[in-house]
């Protein structure tokens, strides 16, 4: 983001590299509070909550950020499961959901200018979303090897009350999903039909006033002509002393301006 930023120069990636910061720092702390006060619950749930509200507060200056916003969300439970308890997933699956509908609707009603994930950044799009289903692959064997793997010294067993949260959490994530999603669609469509009704109207609007501001300057000139016929007979006589040739008839125009200039500065 930096480097995106000194070549490009603009403020947004400027905050979202400073968010990314605010993010890397954060685990730190959480990683400090392991290693020297063994506080393992709040390190997780801390660095869950920064990475959920990184994402909303990412999406403030970037548009079409939900694409990889989704990808970077599924990470966090499944983070969750790895480090801690496995009956606690279905509630960041919850607050996963929760962190999409912020990066949603920042994405659709933020009014201000923002930056383009998918076009403006290019190459470094497709290289964050592919290394972000890499990871969430490797999160899934890391989840299975260490938590779900019957042979695995830190093996966990689903119990049943965990098995239906999941079973829940997860039908009800899909189909909030897939409503934001149909949704998103229509409002966009809504907002797009919107806009071009609005420039179709602005455009009727100035090539009405032109027209009649053209049609004011015609019903002046055909007026003078028909008020004052000795002006007209006068410009047609002096049209007729001109030459045929373009070039004479340029260079007469420009000694008659330098005359003009001349006169002006000596009166």
């Amino acid at each position: 983001m930096l480097s995106a930023y000194f070549s490009r120069n603009e403020w947004q990636l400027l905050a979202v590299a400073g968010i990314a910061v605010g993010v890397v720092a954060i685990h730190g702390i959480a990683w400090g509070l392991v290693r020297i006060k063994e506080q393992r619950e709040v390190a997780v749930w801390l660095i869950a909550t920064a990475q959920i509200l990184g994402i909303i507060l990412a999406a403030l200056f970037l548009s079409e950020f939900w694409y990889i916003g989704a990808l970077m969300l599924m990470v966090v439970p499944i983070e969750v499961g790895i480090a801690d308890r496995l009956r606690r997933i279905p509630i960041f699956l919850v607050l996963g959901f929760f962190g999409a509908s912020g990066m949603i609707a920042a994405d659709l009603w933020s009014d201000y200018e923002r930056i383009n994930f998918l076009k403006n950044l290019g190459i470094a799009s497709i290289v964050a979303v592919v290394a972000l289903m890499l990871q969430i692959i490797v999160m899934f064997f890391l989840l299975w090897k260490y938590r779900l793997r019957t042979g695995s010294p830190y093996y966990t067993r689903l119990d049943l009350v965990t098995q239906q949260s999941l079973i829940f959490a997860m039908i009800f994530v899909l189909s909030i999903i897939l409503v934001t999603g149909v949704l998103i669609t229509q409002i966009r469509s809504n907002q797009i039909e919107q806009v071009g009704e609005n420039f179709q109207n602005v455009a009727e609007i100035y090539g009405e006033r032109i027209g009649n501001l053209l049609d004011q300057q015609v019903n002046n000139l055909s007026s003078l002509s028909r008020l004052e016929p000795i002006l007209i007979d006068g410009l047609t006589e002096a049209n007729a002393r001109y030459p045929e040739d373009r070039t004479a008839v340029e260079q007469i125009i420009a000694d008659n301006q330098l005359q003009w200039e001349h006169a002006l500065d000596t009166s």
